[in-house]
């Protein structure tokens, strides 16, 4: 889809506004003008034409040479600018720098010699603002030009989204509530308790200690005990136990992000949309289910005398026209003409629930399923069909055989695509449960879209003492789902609400229904982009669901303080409404900023707006946004916190920037820190800067060493880098899922997003040493220490590590060990008769063992230095480049090791390999034993 760059009038393109205030309606002006900028009164008419017309090459041929000779005249170089700026946005890499810096130049001469025209002064510097912006977004972005794509905010031309609702203003003192000091127990009876499970764990004592710990509002402490016992579950086998408890520590996990709206890159907005049947480029339709809304008079009855109510009155209801409404019909009932012309009438989106309620022996390729499908197909407007959904829940008749599924959902999805194209399937899940989830998975080429529901409910039962579930997120349940498929197909929310009132209990729950609303809404732009519609479960369920499941009450629009709360939830741009001629390649505005997660370091100016998003324990928690050491927003409230910052108003350069999470009694519960640079500064210094987060992985080098964890921050992932010396401390200290805060200062040998490790703690420490790093390349091609006898291993071939020549400096045997390759057996070189090199064949290696540094880790069980090496009962001198090529495509012996290469003279990919670590073992190993290779080099994180 073409870009369009922003204009600033919403009636016609402001250049041509002021060509008319400048000259042609200004008979003064005209008279006055030099005899050269009169005589090119035409060929500017013509230019503006072209812009008009989206012609920016052919304007900027035809302006340069006006510019140049007419340098006093602003109006040539206002429209010379606006020419090199629309032009930019459908370039990528130095093209697009250049046409920035074009335009730049251009307008900073038309406002040089603006004069005493204000109109044209404002104009002028409102695009040269929006230029700065962008050049500032890419020089931001330490990575080589010619290889990111840049993204400009493109035009907007005729009807616009909604706007943004406006930001907040702080609801609490500006201070904060007492120090930011986590809690932490003393009780000598608990710590010898942890300190016996970590020496004899169970998985009873765990769950004790977890549950001792919540009592305590130790939350991460409980976080991480349920993790831990989820893990020992997981290793056992156990996969349902392991599901249980990692949602346990979700319950008191605290989740801190911070986001800054800016428009999205050419990068982002590819990954943001994969061009599924009306997927919108950005953004999420808003849908609901309505026909049990009681509130909604004006009701009518379908063919087979099903009950509906209409979408206008909703939308005036509500106070937003929704995308899309969905209804639920039997498989074999007749095709619901009226309601689906009754959507199209009303310019939403249709959206049938259809349900083979007898069982999937009646979908059968014949008169009944191509008739409906042919129906669908004349209706000419888009259809969202939701066959056979929550398959994976033992209620559903469809639920049992998962190949027979797979093999009628592929029927469906093939009979639509011939006869209704109009037609996008959804594949439909439920939350819950997880682990079958992908059994009944029809396939990429047999599903348009993925779907979930999930509903939030005070309890999972009908008795009020039984499976609370008022701790749950909302988010806990996407999590997986989303993951399974969010590089796949767009995801729907199909079905979603919270309830307001549970049948064991006599009191509204209007607070959980909002809150948890909030923190559903407030995570889709932030947390889940590709999520590209949401319906509400607009039913009282307590009267209109079926006898035995009369637990929830879902309505939206009973309760004032719901309807309120939905309304403000769903106000912004980004949720997509209907009500106007459906155009889905066009839906989304792309020109919206949309919130996306801070980068340490990341350039922001002007007026920026903020977005917090937190999940923590505790309901409603009170947040604090701390910037260069002052507060400037304090607010109590659910969901997603929006504040716009002037930041103008702070210093120059890299600042400090602090999220405080603390309990509605002041207590301190979390906090999330990074630093951004501000202002129009170039060159800025490198500070040292507090980072805290939660630790996700640890990451082993191409030595073999744990040397760099991979941090979840404020609102991105970073990666820590360390001294392999560090690696064991700093497991110790900071397991998985733990919370880490430490001093480190940008790695500017990388691209964004790499820090080096200077001091662990809060406390600032003093020097800012950096601890020495040294490369993994260094590590491989350094000698060696060697310590003990002389041994031999034998084993097989299970991967490879080269140096930049793609000389072979270390061998992986069976997963376990690690042989370092001297220099002295580098260098020979390999003829016909070398031994072929394959992956799982027989070495056989003369070792003696290699002597490590203390405090390292490696991912190894053994780590030796070779003095011979035998590859399939074969002497090799030395492991040569030209047995790991591939040549024309094709393998010059066995399987290439390392990787694919493209030339008989570059080196192979070589393998890293992923944790996760334990933090109680000197040798760290992956879940299921042995390693995995898990990205080649490159495309690896560094």
């Amino acid at each position: 889809m073409k870009s369009h760059l922003p204009s600033f009038s919403p009636g016609k393109p402001l250049a041509a506004l002021l060509l008319g205030i400048g000259f042609l309606a200004s008979g003064t002006q005209a008279q006055t003008a030099s005899p050269s900028a009169a005589f090119s009164l035409l060929p500017l008419e013509s230019a503006q034409r072209l812009v008009d017309n989206e012609k920016y090459s052919e304007a900027v041929t035809l302006l340069t040479p006006l510019t140049l000779a007419n340098p006093a005249d602003y109006r040539t170089s206002w429209l010379l600018g606006q020419a090199h700026w629309n032009r930019a946005a459908g370039m990528e890499g130095n093209g697009a720098v250049e046409a920035l810096q074009a335009a730049r130049a251009s307008l900073e001469n038309a406002r040089r010699t603006a004069g005493a025209d204000l109109v044209a002064s404002v104009a002028i510097a409102a695009l040269q603002s929006e230029v700065e912006r962008a050049l500032d977004d890419w020089n931001a972005l330490n990575t080589p030009r010619a290889l990111l794509p840049i993204a400009l905010p493109p035009r907007t031309r005729g009807a616009q989204t909604s706007p943004a609702p406006p930001a907040m203003s702080s609801n609490l003192p500006l201070r904060l509530p007492s120090p930011p000091t986590p809690p932490t127990t003393r009780d000598a009876a608990i710590l010898a308790k942890e300190a016996k499970n970590r020496k004899y764990p169970t998985h009873a004592a765990y769950d004790e200690l977890g549950k001792t710990y919540v009592q305590l509002g130790l939350f991460d402490d409980a976080a991480r005990n349920f993790r831990t016992n989820a893990e020992m579950f997981r290793r056992k086998g156990n996969h349902q136990a392991a599901i249980v408890h990692d949602q346990y520590a979700a319950r008191y996990e605290s989740d801190v992000r911070l986001f800054i709206d800016r428009p999205l890159n050419a990068a982002e907005r590819k990954a943001f949309d994969t061009r599924a049947p009306l997927e919108p480029p950005v953004g999420t339709y808003l849908g609901a289910f309505i026909d049990r809304d009681e509130r909604l008079k004006d009701e009518w009855k379908s063919e087979y005398f099903q009950t509906h109510r209409k979408p206008e009155e909703f939308a005036k209801l509500v106070g937003k026209p929704h995308a899309t409404y969905f209804m639920y019909a039997r498989y074999g009932n007749p095709f619901p003409r009226m309601w689906l012309e009754q959507a199209k009438a009303a310019k939403v989106i249709p959206h049938l629930a259809w349900e083979p309620q007898g069982g999937l022996d009646d979908v059968k390729e014949d008169e009944y399923l191509i008739n409906f499908a042919k129906e669908c197909g004349k209706l000419k407007w888009p259809i969202f069909l939701r066959y056979a959904s929550e398959m994976n829940g033992a209620w559903t008749p469809w639920h049992g055989n998962p190949a027979l599924y797979k093999e009628k959902f592929r029927l469906v999805h093939r009979v639509f695509k011939q006869h209704a194209p109009n037609v996008a399937t959804i594949w439909c899940v439920n939350s819950v449960p997880v682990e079958t989830v992908e059994d009944y998975y029809p396939g990429d080429d047999a599903c348009d879209w993925v779907g979930i529901n999930l509903y939030s409910v005070p309890f999972y039962s009908e008795k009020a003492a039984e499976r609370p579930g008022d701790m749950d997120s909302p988010t806990t349940f996407i999590e997986p789902i989303y993951q399974m498929f969010k590089d796949r197909k767009p995801i729907a929310i199909c079905e979603y609400a919270s309830s307001q009132l549970h049948v064991a209990e006599n009191t509204p729950r209007t607070d959980f229904a909002v809150n948890k609303m909030a923190l559903l809404y407030g995570s889709l732009p932030r947390l889940f982009p590709r999520i590209k519609m949401v319906s509400w479960f607009d039913v009282n369920n307590l009267i209109h669901a079926p006898e035995k499941r009369r637990i929830n009450n879902y309505s939206l629009t009973e309760n004032g303080i719901v309807l309120k709360a939905y309304q403000a939830q769903v106000g912004s741009g980004y949720f997509l409404p209907g009500g106007t001629d459906l155009n889905v390649e066009a839906s989304a505005n792309l020109s919206r900023a949309v919130p996306r997660p801070v980068a340490a370091g990341q350039n922001v100016r002007d007026i920026a707006r903020f977005s917090i998003w937190v999940k923590t324990p505790v309901q409603r928690p009170l947040v604090f946004l701390e910037i260069a050491g002052q507060i400037v927003y304090a607010g109590k409230q659910p969901g997603a916190h929006v504040i716009d910052v002037d930041t103008s108003t702070f210093p120059a350069g890299r600042q400090s920037v602090t999220v405080y999470v603390y309990s509605d009694a002041g207590r301190f519960i979390a906090k999330e820190a990074t630093s951004l640079t501000f202002g129009r500064t170039r060159g800025v210094e490198n500070p040292p800067f507090l980072m805290t987060g939660t630790v996700k992985d640890f990451y082993i080098d191409r030595a073999g060493l744990v040397s760099a964890m991979r941090l979840q921050g404020a609102g991105s992932e970073a990666w820590i880098h360390f001294a392999p010396s560090q690696a064991q401390g700093l497991m110790d200290n900071f397991p998985l899922n733990g919370k880490f805060a430490g001093w480190v200062r940008a790695d500017e040998t990388r691209s964004g997003g790499h820090f080096v490790l200077l001091a662990t703690g809060e406390a600032r420490p003093t020097g800012f040493a950096a601890p020495a790093l040294i490369g993994d390349v260094q590590r491989l091609e350094a000698e060696a220490q060697t310590q003990g006898e002389e041994q031999t291993l034998r084993g097989a071939l299970s991967g490879v590590a080269t140096d930049a020549e793609g000389r072979i400096v270390a061998l992986e045997i069976d997963n376990q060990h690690f042989v370092r390759v001297p220099a002295a057996l580098r260098n020979v070189p390999a003829t016909p008769n070398s031994p072929a090199l394959a992956r799982n064949g027989a070495v056989r290696v003369e070792v003696r063992a290699e002597k490590g540094g203390e405090g390292e880790v490696s991912a190894f069980a053994g780590r030796w230095v070779a003095s011979e090496i035998e590859i399939d009962g074969r002497l090799a001198s030395v492991v040569g480049l030209p047995l790991l090529t591939r040549k024309q495509g094709r393998e010059i012996s066995g399987e290439t090791i390392g990787g694919t290469t493209r030339g008989a003279t570059k080196p192979a990919e070589m393998e890293i390999y992923l944790g996760p670590l334990p933090s109680d073992s000197a040798t760290a190993r992956t879940r299921g034993g042995g390693l995995a290779p898990i990205v080649p080099d490159a495309v690896r994180p560094w």
